[in-house]
């Protein structure tokens, strides 16, 4: 029975992964796009520009992330204990608080675009990145909400109507960026255009799927309870943090290049940087596959199968993640032209691709930990990987050339000792 159990978790897990990657992937590939087309269009300013606005995009995620990946943490574990009515309770509470906070937020960033803009960029960027951010504070509500049908779709087994709707979103933006930035002419703004529409469009299907036929999760009015509130902040808090400290690193990484180099390794960065949004799918996809399934064996307190979890998350990262490094490096010479620049971007693209393979596990141990509820070390390793590590590293690093690029695998693998030291001291052996 155990080793059926076992051969069961796998195929369930294997099963669940590659239509995982690709809702992650639909979800994250709008700036990848945007990167090139705007590239294509308007050169390394542009590349620049959306590189710098991405930290507003980020801090929607953190807001969406927070709510999406807190509520739908709770209800797992509820679930796992079969307690249906609680597992609702958090989905109705995050839908209707994240819903006003965005909206809340949303407002105040339209009106304030002029002086974020001054702050994200320099001289020649500026205009472009009020612009851009601009428009999307305007649709930021519905990049917020989408967080939730999709977190709680994988939790209810629909990855693939998930992946179906996230591949929608990533065609129908593929094509209005090519249809606004081009016929159309309408530079920057129609690149931002073209990611709220896809994004406002595909929020509402996703909640359809979810909500409009199964009376597991519905859109309810309910009176938030202050002690729900506070479990989903506390069990959200690793993820939303891991996307606001995302944004931290990019305005600190930006100030290190534009010291280091100008606006050259700046766009070195860019570039770089929108490679490994790109692969979040990847980064993301192998622990999200199983979070779900982490928190419901936590809820059951079924410490054997935590374990098969990880160790089967670990391997699955290690072989991904190596196999699309190796791809990316090969290619490495290309991928400036595919942004419309002819920097050499080799050694930098070449250094992200090696960290990518220890990027994959460091998240795979943030993922088990936020998974089991354990959010301060969850919290503790995603500042210290996304932010401290990697800022210290980059810094010692900015007066040596090329050879500042190493910041990339230096600081993955920095955080993945820290991850295993941490775990080796936890309750969970391997």
């Amino acid at each position: 029975r155990l080793e059926q159990k076992s051969n069961l978790l796998q195929n369930v897990y294997i099963k669940a992964l590659f239509p995982n990657m690709i809702a992650i992937l639909g979800g994250t590939i709008n700036v990848f796009v945007d990167g090139i087309l705007i590239g294509q269009k308007m050169g390394d300013v542009g590349i620049a520009a959306v590189n710098q606005s991405l930290a507003v995009y980020l801090i929607l995620c953190t807001i969406g992330s927070l709510f999406a990946a807190g509520a739908s943490a709770e209800s797992a574990h509820a679930m796992g204990q079969r307690d249906v009515k609680r597992a609702k309770e958090y989905f109705e509470i995050a839908v209707e608080t994240a819903f006003l906070i965005s909206i809340v937020f949303c407002i105040a960033g339209v009106l304030l675009s002029p002086f974020l803009a001054g702050m994200l960029g320099s001289e020649t960027t500026k205009s472009l990145i009020e612009t851009y951010i601009r428009i999307t504070f305007i649709g930021g509500v519905f990049k917020v909400m989408l967080y939730i049908p999709y977190y709680y779709l994988r939790l209810v087994g629909k990855m693939k109507q998930a992946a179906s709707a996230m591949t929608f979103m990533t065609v129908l933006n593929i094509v209005l960026d090519y249809i606004f930035l081009f016929p159309l002419n309408m530079g920057i703004a129609g690149a931002a255009w073209a990611s709220v529409a896809a994004t406002s469009i595909t929020c509402g299907i996703c909640f359809y799927i979810l909500c409009g036929k199964e009376d597991t999760f519905k859109i309810r009015f309910c009176k938030p309870k202050m002690n729900r509130l506070k479990d989903i902040f506390i069990s959200g808090s690793p993820m939303a943090s891991n996307n606001l400290f995302s944004t931290v690193r990019i305005l600190v990484l930006n100030f290190i290049m534009n010291l280091a180099g100008g606006s050259s390794l700046v766009t070195v960065f860019a570039i770089t940087n929108n490679l490994n949004e790109f692969s979040i799918c990847v980064q993301n996809g192998i622990p999200q596959t199983g979070s779900a399934l982490l928190g419901v064996y936590h809820g059951e307190n079924d410490s054997q199968e935590l374990k098969k979890l990880l160790v089967l998350q670990l391997k699955s990262g290690i072989l991904i993640s190596a196999v699309t490094a190796g791809v990316i490096a090969l290619f490495s010479g290309k991928v400036g032209l595919l942004f419309g620049s002819h920097l050499d971007v080799r050694v930098a693209v070449i250094c992200w691709a090696v960290s990518l393979i220890f990027a994959t596990c460091n998240n795979v141990m943030n993922y088990y930990y936020y998974s089991i509820r354990q959010a301060t070390m969850a919290n503790l390793i995603t500042v210290l990987r996304v932010f401290a590590v990697t800022s210290v590293v980059a810094w010692c690093l900015k007066d040596m050339g090329n050879g500042l690029w190493m910041f990339y695998p230096l600081s993955e693998i920095f955080s993945f000792n820290n991850s295993f030291i941490f775990l080796s001291i936890s309750s969970v052996s391997l």
